[in-house]
């Protein structure tokens, strides 16, 4: 991945030369389809302490797996832009988002960029792979962050200090879509066109557990 991080000048200059090389991520610079390098990749010189540490669950860059490139980068995830973030030189960078991406940490964190459909628009975002992403019905974990103006009792904006707040919660996704986890058992099955109920009962599951849902979709990939 290091080899396709350029200076903003340098990139600018080698576009207009390498329009026509094929991509070949994990490759040398001279294969790197440079269509995929967009100049605001480089955002700010990092410094920790001005790190906005309301918009990660985690500040911290940990070693990571990219689909399709050999070499591994430190990262982080910043769940209120929806970006993996690294360091160049000193430099904050966002990593380029790809369909279908795929980022394994060492820690066994699976996250993905999945396509999927929203309010009958195409969208798409990374979410935490719980189970196998090539089954047909895969659990996703969201991660997202959102804020309110802090404002007074006039409806005034009070000061300039946002309130964030954060949410992650289970997610099933298929059939090019996702759905939050419904309330009880029977509708699920309902959602997913399967008997649920005498498989839960059957292998003593308690869907409101994570590590149950796992094994629940694991069984019903089968």
């Amino acid at each position: 991945m290091k080899n396709f991080i350029l200076p903003f000048l340098f990139c600018a200059s080698l576009f207009v030369f390498g329009q026509g090389m094929p991509a070949t991520p994990g490759g040398t610079l001279s294969e790197y389809n440079l269509h995929t390098i967009s100049a605001d990749l480089k955002m700010n010189k990092f410094n920790e302490i001005n790190t906005r540490k309301d918009e990660y669950f985690d500040t911290d860059f940990r070693n990571a797996s990219i689909s399709g490139y050999k070499e591994k980068e430190k990262l982080r995830y910043n769940a209120f832009l929806d970006d993996f973030e690294y360091i160049r030189d000193g430099y904050l960078y966002k990593m380029n988002r790809m369909s279908n991406q795929i980022i394994v940490f060492d820690n066994t964190k699976i996250f993905k960029l999945v396509n999927f459909i929203e309010n009958d628009k195409l969208t798409s975002r990374y979410l935490q792979v719980l189970s196998s992403p090539e089954d047909k019905i895969v659990l996703y974990k969201k991660y997202a962050i959102d804020y309110t103006d802090g404002l007074g009792a006039s409806g005034l904006n009070a000061s300039n200090k946002k309130n964030y707040f954060k949410q992650d919660k289970l997610m099933l996704g298929f059939d090019d879509k996702l759905f939050n986890i419904p309330s009880s058992v029977k509708k699920i099955g309902n959602l997913i066109g399967k008997d649920v109920e005498s498989i839960v009962k059957s292998n003593n599951l308690n869907v409101k557990k994570e590590s149950d849902l796992i094994k629940l979709v694991e069984i019903i990939n089968k």
